[in-house]
């Protein structure tokens, strides 16, 4: 039988450049380095080829690392690559007029005089005049922010508008005319009263359909009207009193609505359905609260029907200071109970997340007939529960005849072997004249 012939193994110095870094043990080593006689040398050791500095691969060490990100990229990825506030405004907030000088009748809250409530002839009603009063009030705070377009049809949510109708413009909502409520000063606690201008600093948003852009509006927004007005959120008490009033006073005017409103609360009673000791007593409201809540609930209002809307939390000292206390002595809430659902622009958008059943319980139905279950893995003391609560027969469960023993079934309760018979034969009668 011929031999095969194999093809002659090439030497280090006769193969190409790009391989000459490989040797027979498949580690990365310059073959140029060392004579050809010690790579196949017996006594030269591995480690003596793989410890010099030059066995990696060409460039290798070379390589450049990658940087370390640093907190605030790694906040922005978590965010989803928030874009920072600043890249989305133009940066060009909208010019103020001059502010006009302090009115008596801004920023007051009308209490009834010795003699009760009086009529007010010379105002006009609320639901004819969109809540105007006489003199003109100053604050308008406006509306939120839509997300979508710069023109919409209608400020408010839910009004069906021709679509023929006039846009509105949502830049006239950049600027708000306000009521300064803050105190004069650390030492005189009155309220200022006098007409202040907000703006957003920022300017315009340059892409009215960027939802991270809306939202920074109409928080902003509100902030400013808590941080300004003094304002507290609406409670769902004081909703139903100020619907009670229009809708016993269809003809009633806004300044009316407003003596009324704080007839019933100013310095008389408490602003939530529930209070404690550490609570105070209402404040009372503005003309101008009063009217910026009959605007943004009109219609339900002019109906005598109060706005079912979520209570949000009371962010004034007095309010803080409340929440504290309550948590002090009662622990944190359910985070469950504080899920925001919604606010004035998407009033009922969230539907009611259906109960989930805990795990490893067994779900215990029972049918139209009292004394049968659908499951069949009641415990003796589920029965025995169920017996006391009148829900198995007494018949069906009674004590078996002698001689006939009724043979046990999962479910079923088995009245225990003492039977009242045996109780009043143990009953002695020197327990009576113990007694």
């Amino acid at each position: 039988m011929a031999a095969i012939k194999r093809a002659a193994c090439p030497s280090a110095y006769e193969m190409s450049s790009a391989k000459k870094h490989i040797n027979n043990a498949g580690l990365a080593s310059d073959a140029s380095k060392y004579p050809i006689n010690t790579l196949f040398d017996s006594n030269i050791r591995l480690d003596d080829l793989t410890s010099s500095a030059d066995t990696s691969p060409p460039n290798a060490s070379a390589r450049p690392k990658k940087a370390a990100k640093s907190p605030t990229a790694k906040a922005n990825k978590a965010k989803g690559k928030a874009i920072p506030l600043k890249h989305l405004f133009d940066h060009k907030p909208k010019a103020t007029g001059v502010k006009p000088k302090y009115n008596e009748a801004w920023g007051r809250k009308p209490f009834p005089g010795p003699n009760g409530l009086q009529p007010h002839p010379d105002q006009p009603p609320a639901h004819s005049s969109n809540g105007q009063t006489v003199p003109a009030l100053w604050e308008d705070r406006k509306y939120r922010y839509k997300k979508g377009s710069r023109f919409v049809k209608s400020f408010r949510k839910g009004l069906d508008i021709a679509g023929d109708g006039p846009d509105l413009d949502q830049e006239d909502l950049l600027t708000m005319t306000l009521i300064d409520m803050r105190p004069k000063s650390k030492k005189d606690s009155t309220p200022r009263r006098v007409p202040e201008y907000y703006v957003y600093p920022l300017g315009r948003p340059l892409d009215w359909d960027n939802k991270q852009a809306i939202k920074a509006l109409n928080d902003r927004r509100q902030q400013a009207i808590e941080r300004i007005t003094l304002d507290k959120n609406w409670t769902m008490i004081e909703r139903e009193c100020l619907a009670s009033i229009f809708r016993e006073n269809p003809d009633v005017s806004i300044l009316e609505a407003t003596e009324r409103f704080n007839a019933r609360f100013m310095n008389q009673d408490f602003a939530m359905s529930t209070a404690f000791a550490w609570d105070n007593l209402s404040d009372g409201r503005t003309v101008e609260s009063v009217r910026h809540e009959y605007l943004m609930f009109r219609e339900l209002y002019n109906a005598g029907v109060a706005p079912q809307k979520k209570e949000l939390a009371d962010k004034s000292d007095d309010g803080k200071a409340a929440s504290k206390k309550l948590i002090e002595v009662f622990g944190k809430p359910d985070a469950a109970l504080l899920r925001d659902i919604g606010d004035d622009s998407d009033e009922g958008s969230e539907k009611p997340k259906k109960a989930r059943t805990p795990p490893n319980k067994p779900d215990v139905t029972m049918s139209m007939d009292r004394n049968e279950a659908t499951e069949s893995t009641l415990s003796e003391y589920d029965v025995e529960l169920l017996a006391l609560a009148g829900a198995l027969d007494e018949d069906e469960h009674s004590q078996p005849q002698e001689g006939h023993p009724r043979p046990q079934q999962k479910g079923t309760y088995i009245e225990p072997a003492s039977s009242r018979r045996d109780i009043q034969e143990n009953y002695s009668d020197d327990d009576d004249e113990e007694l």
